[in-house]
């Protein structure tokens, strides 16, 4: 549509074009030079022209209070900023006069006016007027740019923003020296860090209907990104098949506006959407949705209607019929003051480069730039830097490549396509309005942004925000204008010198435990470390190790007990870095403990049960201990760690529990799963392995109660991790999460240890229920063979002794004797037999026992008779034969180097 419009234009005004260019043009008027100029400067032999396109409809500025006439800023205002450029520049450079010249033209011919100034072959260079700013029928900036990209001139503008001239095929020589509307939407984000918030609920219009909005989206989600803002959500409005305000849903993005519980809105659409949206909020189906009070703060890239326009906009019966209709006009105080952007900056009085160019422009008899945004003379600073990058660009060339770019090739237009594109202008060098660069595309990356209060249609500047290309530059402060402060924003904002400034989120109600929550189960947890502590000492003291009742077991669950009752300490109060970590390793250990000692001890017992009911005889109990299988599990799990915390470290995360309420916790990245994994299946193999050895343990009679302890510990570990660590980890159910992290830290620790120690508890219970027999408190560690088993004992292979009179030998070196006993020797394990093989004795003292396994550390001797047997960690057994060869057949079952001296021996 756009070239069907070209083309007609351009037919209906080839004879006003010949007589605008070939006639005499009254509206041209020179002005003295600014400054000086150079003395030995030749005005008339080495010219560099420059052209400015523009309606030249009067010959200089009405001082009318710097109004814009019918839309369009003044022609001579362009002029004279070019010429201000040429004039310093005129003083400076010894061999090359500048020339500026006007290139008028008049509506719908200013495409044939671009071709016939760049036919003239003269100009260097043009600046073209801000007429195409929005309107994509507006032909004139477009029409300018292309024709002097089609023939390899320079083109640059000063106010027009559209995406359509990123297209460097067909505007390959244009720059701007304003930045896209996205630096724009940078800016936002940088306002919103200055103004102290973090969380925002981001509004934007769709482009089907509005592109407005769009073109501030991007910047301001990458630098929003940058600066650590949280976007609670992104909603999009005016996605409607139809344009018409009246067809689109503005009822859906208003509630989930409100479900986010924000407080400040940054909405990036028209006016007219905005003008729909700002209603909405009044009205949700005939209820106020409350979001219009001035703690909800609005930030909108296109202020409202006003009154007469809304009363204007509702004369529409459809209007009236749309959800946003309040039933009533619309009245004064259905507003609240919103922020809003407007821009580019081009008030710089702390810039020498533009005090420079004011006093310029003071000169062509102009008034001064001493006011800011909203006068005639805005883009007169940018239409400046236009010309000094033109020159600042080409005197560069001069200097680089004197043989090939000469004034002539310039007016000839025969540089190198390469010369003329956006980076040959991008020089570096301080213009009025920032620094003269541009990107590929040729936006400028510097600027500034004004955002200002809107209260009644009254605006107010508040700040001056900077702009950079660059989203990822350090965050630069925004200053307030002229020595605000952030509560003299608010205070125009309010109106009122009392008020609290507002928070972009409201107070929130943290889940997390405190110590005041959690002193209850951390005194449980502190008895239950110092039970576990004293019972781990009492271990050592009065309970040796022993075959069937496995000690050292009991005393690794201890400690992994401890560890599981220390961790529930790090859940006091909001989780750190550090507390995250120290709960990842210290669960590791008290996980890894538990596991690896059950399956380790299981391995052993299921390996050297002294019987079986098939009556085939297995090996001994084995004397290495297990801890270098535990702390090898323990470390495996810690590498595993160190590896994911390392490359993805753990962070504290805010998860949702209600309204308002939230629950702080430890987060792993997605990089987290496989390290996890490999643990997890470490931990499934060695439930597998342990519940194999637990069948096999129950098939023995001996150890049929200890499997079915082991089995409860081992499926309390099992369910109680796997129920109670999916439980925690469900949103729905984060409002429990101190119960189950209590159930936890508590109940899973306790559950693997206290069968373990209710098997050792029993075997004391059973000997002090003999007190008759002073012998079955000494034999502390023995263990006490199952009297169902003794049958079996007796079929087994085994080596057996005649009988012999069996004495220990307790504190005090007094001698109790165990009486008159049968021998018999499993693998390395003595198995005494009080009874004489009457299995239907029920008094406890007069059921077999086996003797720990000889070996390094319990050595056997005999002299004559006499064979004694020398343990590490229980009393001396002294065993009498009747004759010599019986005590010498006993030590013969043994291995020679488990064998004392009888010096030694005795």
């Amino acid at each position: 549509m756009k070239r069907v419009q070209l083309v007609l234009s351009v037919l209906a005004a080839v004879p006003l074009v010949w007589a605008v260019f070939n006639g005499a043009n009254p509206l041209y008027q020179s002005y003295p030079p600014a400054y000086p100029l150079y003395p030995t400067k030749n005005q008339t032999t080495r010219v560099l022209t420059l052209g400015v396109f523009g309606w030249f409809t009067s010959p200089v500025l009405p001082d009318d209070g710097g109004a814009w006439a019918a839309g369009l800023e003044s022609a001579v205002e362009l002029f004279l900023s070019v010429q201000a450029a040429a004039d310093l520049f005129n003083a400076k450079w010894v061999f090359v006069w500048v020339e500026v010249n006007i290139v008028p033209y008049q509506p719908c011919i200013q495409y044939l006016a671009a071709q016939n100034a760049v036919f003239l072959n003269r100009y260097a260079g043009f600046i073209g007027d801000t007429t195409d700013v929005v309107n994509p029928g507006t032909l004139t900036a477009s029409a300018e740019a292309m024709m002097a990209g089609k023939f390899n001139v320079p083109y640059c503008s000063p106010l027009v923003f559209d995406d359509m001239f990123d297209d460097k095929t067909t505007y390959p020589t244009f720059f701007r020296t304003i930045g896209k509307a996205e630096l724009a939407g940078a800016g936002v984000a940088d306002w919103v860090v200055s103004m102290g918030w973090t969380k925002v609920v981001l509004v934007v219009s769709c482009q089907n209907n509005d592109g407005y909005g769009f073109l501030f989206f991007g910047g301001f989600v990458q630098r929003a990104a940058h600066n650590r803002i949280d976007i609670l959500d992104t909603i999009y409005i005016y996605c409607g098949d139809s344009p018409a305000l009246a067809d689109n849903d503005f009822v859906t993005p208003v509630n989930r506006m409100k479900a986010t519980n924000g407080r400040i809105f940054i909405v990036l659409a028209f006016t007219d959407a905005v003008s729909a949206l700002y209603l909405q909020m009044h009205s949700i189906l005939g209820v106020k949705a409350g979001l219009t009070s001035l703690e909800y703060v609005w930030f909108v890239a296109a202020q409202p209607y006003d009154l007469p326009t809304y009363a204007s906009f509702f004369e529409d019966p459809a209007n009236r019929a749309a959800s946003f209709y309040l039933g009533r006009n619309v009245t004064a105080s259905d507003f609240n003051p919103v922020f809003g952007l407007d821009g580019p900056v081009s008030y710089f009085p702390d810039n020498p480069v533009w005090l420079q160019f004011n006093q310029t422009w003071s000169t062509y008899g102009q008034r001064p730039l001493n006011y800011p945004l909203g006068g005639g003379h805005v883009v007169m600073p940018m239409a400046y830097d236009c010309a000094l990058s033109m020159l600042y660009g080409y005197d560069q060339l001069l200097s680089e490549y004197p043989s090939s770019v000469t004034l002539s090739t310039i007016a000839q237009r025969q540089l190198d396509p390469a010369l003329t594109k956006p980076s040959t202008f991008s020089v570096d060098k301080m213009g009025s309005c920032g620094m003269l660069v541009y990107d590929e595309l040729g936006n400028s990356q510097s600027g500034g942004l004004y955002i200002l209060i809107d209260i009644d249609g009254k605006k107010t500047i508040v700040q001056t925000t900077p702009l950079n290309g660059n989203f990822s530059a350090k965050l630069e402060q925004a200053s307030f204008q002229d020595g605000m402060t952030l509560r003299d924003v608010f205070s125009i904002y309010f109106n009122s010198t009392d008020f609290t400034i507002p928070v972009d989120y409201p107070p929130i109600t943290r889940a997390n435990e405190t110590l005041t929550r959690m002193a209850p189960a951390l005194a449980v947890a502190l008895c239950f470390i110092l039970a576990a502590v004293v019972v781990l000492g009492l271990t050592w003291r009065y309970t040796p190790q022993t075959e069937v009742v496995p000690i050292e077991m009991a005393r690794l669950n201890l400690v992994a007990s401890a560890i599981g009752y220390g961790v529930l300490f790090l859940h006091i109060g909001l989780p750190t870095r550090l507390k995250c970590v120290l709960m990842t390793y210290l669960t590791m250990a008290a996980f890894g403990v538990s596991m690896s000692s059950l399956w380790t001890t299981t391995l052993k017992l299921a390996r050297v049960a002294p019987c079986r009911q098939n009556g085939i005889s297995r090996r001994s109990v084995m004397s290495r201990p297990g801890w270098p299988v535990v702390a090898s599990v323990v470390m495996a799990g810690w590498i595993l760690a160190t590896i994911g915390i390392s490359l993805n470290p753990p962070v504290a995360v805010d998860v949702p529990v209600a309204n308002l309420t939230v629950y702080t916790m430890c987060e792993q990245s997605s990089g987290w799963f496989v390290e996890l994994g490999i643990y997890i299946a470490l931990m499934v193999v060695l439930t597998g392995w342990t519940v194999r050895n637990i069948m096999i343990m129950a098939e023995t009679p001996i150890l049929k109660t200890h499997a079915t302890l082991f089995l409860i510990s081992l499926s309390h570990l099992v369910a109680l991790t796997g129920i109670l660590g999916t439980l925690m980890y469900i949103p729905a159910m984060l409002s429990f999460i101190f119960i189950f992290r209590v159930v936890a830290h508590l109940l899973i620790p306790t559950t693997v240890a206290a069968p373990i120690l209710a098997s050792v508890a029993c075997e004391i219970w059973k000997k002090d229920r003999a007190p008759e027999y002073d012998m079955i408190r000494i034999l502390e560690s023995s263990n006490i063979i199952d009297m169902g088993s003794c049958d079996t004992i007796m079929s087994t292979k085994s080596i057996q002794s005649l009988p012999a009179a069996v004495s220990i030998c307790q504190r005090g070196s007094t001698l109790v004797d165990v009486g008159r006993s049968r021998i018999w020797v499993v693998e390395s394990t003595i198995i005494v037999d009080p009874g004489f093989g009457q299995c239907s004795s029920k008094k406890p003292g007069l059921q077999p026992f086996a003797l720990p396994p000889i070996n390094l550390r319990n050595m056997i001797s005999h002299e004559n008779t006499r064979v004694t047997v020398q343990f590490q960690n229980h009393p001396l057994v002294i065993i009498d034969f009747d004759d010599v060869e019986s005590a010498h057949g006993l030590v013969k079952a043994f291995n020679r180097k488990y064998v004392l001296d009888s010096s030694k021996g005795s």
